[in-house]
């Protein structure tokens, strides 16, 4: 039974090679098209009837002009009594923002294939990540909240050789999952094309970060119940956090978190006291060189970052202020909890109701 499976999804990506470049597919249980495209935040006024090479070429034209970030194009047919998305060079189908709408009252799987080696697949119920999966080649990474949901369905399926292989056993654990065959036949049909013109916003807080112990932070609760009235606290609590993970305490750093949060034009003697100190980090690293450990260079390479993501603090304009020092922040790969936090406020700061 499975060879047979994989025979045919090996043939069908073989006959329609969109399947395992740049495309998402995702299948949800019982939901009318038009619930399915809400749940993608389309547009319910941009549906055409159109088939799957045409939303593709779109798809293509979009990517051509990069004007991805301004939204995407799907494509929803009915199989049996599950709504499919087809999504050409669009990951919108294997986002939890998404994922979670989509799967609320119902049960939703998807197979993510990206060029080359990327392939990634998930089972979603009840509005919540039952288990995803990123095949390696071996075990792969999985997470979610019942990691073996899927253990049963995925006898006989191999995660081993060549990529395309991952590929087909990934659309041939879909078929075992929600019981419907992707064919040729239904692939070359007319379905409803929707447009994307503005993407579901990324959660504050990562689901895989919900009980992480920064996460209940007091500092941070008036940030994630208001991120827009909150950016100077954003670019506040951002810069000390990279101030003390890094133990980089001078007076130029202690006067500019003091300067913190900024209440009118940023203090140019303070820039020009920063602009000294980020000289002297750097004239260390050239002059000690290689007479410094692994750990001793990395360390001083984030210092340096560090005076960036300060300089960024200075700009009087809050919320370009907050999005560059969370932005530069994130690059700074220090302990685990800090971490944690800077991405939060990275979401905070690009957060846009």
């Amino acid at each position: 039974m499975s060879r047979e499976l994989l025979g045919h999804y090996r043939n069908l990506l073989q006959e329609q090679w969109l399947l395992k470049e740049r495309m998402c597919v995702t299948w949800t249980r019982e939901s009318p098209v038009r619930e399915v495209a809400l749940g993608y935040s389309a547009d319910l006024g941009s549906t055409e009837p159109r088939r799957l090479s045409e939303v593709s070429d779109e798809a293509d034209e979009k990517l051509q002009r990069d004007d991805f970030p301004n939204g995407g194009v799907i494509l929803i047919g009915t199989l049996g009594d599950w709504s499919v998305v087809l999504e050409p060079n669009g990951l919108q189908g294997a986002r939890p923002e998404v994922l979670r709408g989509l799967s609320l009252n119902s049960e939703t799987f998807y197979v993510y294939c990206g060029s080359d080696i990327s392939l990634q697949f998930g089972y979603w119920r009840g509005g919540e990540s039952r288990v995803e999966i990123r095949p390696d080649g071996a075990e792969g990474q999985r997470w979610g909240k019942a990691l073996q949901d899927l253990d049963a369905s995925m006898g006989g399926l191999s995660w081993a050789g060549k990529v395309n292989e991952w590929k087909a056993a990934a659309f041939a654990l879909a078929e075992r999952v929600t019981g419907v065959t992707l064919d040729l036949d239904w692939l070359r049909r007319t379905h409803t094309r929707y447009a994307i013109t503005r993407y579901l916003p990324d959660d504050l807080v990562p689901w895989e970060y919900e009980n992480h112990p920064v996460v209940g932070e007091p500092d941070l609760a008036p940030i994630l119940a208001d991120p827009p009235g909150h950016l100077e606290e954003i670019i506040a609590l951002a810069s000390r956090t990279v101030v003390a993970a890094l133990g980089l305490r001078t007076p130029v750093v202690d006067a500019v978190l003091g300067a913190l949060p900024l209440k009118q034009a940023g203090d140019s003697k303070l820039r020009e006291e920063l602009s000294a100190f980020k000289r002297q980090l750097s004239r260390e690293r050239k002059e000690r060189g290689r007479s410094m450990s692994v750990r001793e260079a990395r360390l001083l390479e984030k210092r340096i970052l560090a005076t960036d993501v300060l300089a960024g603090a200075l700009d009087p304009n809050p919320r370009r202020a907050a999005m560059t020092v969370t932005r530069l922040a994130c690059k700074i790969r220090a302990d685990e909890d800090s971490m944690v936090l800077l991405e939060v406020l990275y979401r905070c700061a690009v957060f846009n109701p």
